[in-house]
């Protein structure tokens, strides 16, 4: 087999969130079966069975270029489609609320803050651990994180604690509801 298939034509971009999109194409043919399709983006290149495909993990408010070419089995290559550009929008979604924030005493003197994982549609970057009703986080941790422990309490004293997830973009959830816990006296 010495033929390559035809060129995917009338390639369309259509934006999922501002981190994912869905890009589709007409089929090529070719003179076997078995064609594969190399979409790249930007100097990305990603091969797929199909005549669509969804790419995850794109920067909220950048541009791409996608191009896409066929492939058979005998590794012939189609000439490149035509160029299509696509333009992410900016991520001005915030993640959920931090669900399921439990506190209990670990020790005279600290405290272990637990919680769900947040969700957000381009991806939770970490969360905030803010005590007692303070504007100020006493703690930063990443998306991977569910628990912190606050040390250095004193020994019988009561302390609440709310949670806040941010999005890649800065983008801030609201306020957890609250959770109370107090450190047993020494």
């Amino acid at each position: 087999d010495t033929q390559a298939p035809t060129v995917p034509t009338g390639v369309q971009t259509e934006i999922l969130t501002a981190g994912s999109a869905k890009i589709s194409w007409t089929c090529s043919t070719d003179d076997v079966k078995g064609v594969k399709y190399r979409v790249t983006i930007n100097a990305t290149t990603t091969t797929t069975s199909y005549c669509q495909i969804t790419i995850t993990n794109l920067v909220p408010g950048s541009t791409q270029q996608v191009t896409v070419r066929a492939v058979d089995t005998s590794n012939n290559t189609s000439a490149l489609s035509t160029p299509v550009t696509l333009t992410m929008p900016y991520d001005t979604t915030a993640p959920t609320q931090v669900p399921s924030v439990t506190a209990a005493a670990a020790s005279t003197t600290s405290v272990t803050v637990k919680w769900n994982a947040a969700s957000d549609d381009v991806k939770v970057d970490g969360y905030l651990v803010f005590a007692d009703g303070a504007s100020t986080p006493i703690a930063k941790v990443g998306a991977a994180t569910r628990q912190f422990t606050a040390k250095s309490l004193i020994p019988g004293t009561t302390h609440t604690y709310t949670m806040v997830s941010y999005d890649t973009s800065g983008n801030r959830s609201v306020a957890s509801t609250a959770a109370r816990a107090t450190t047993p006296l020494a």
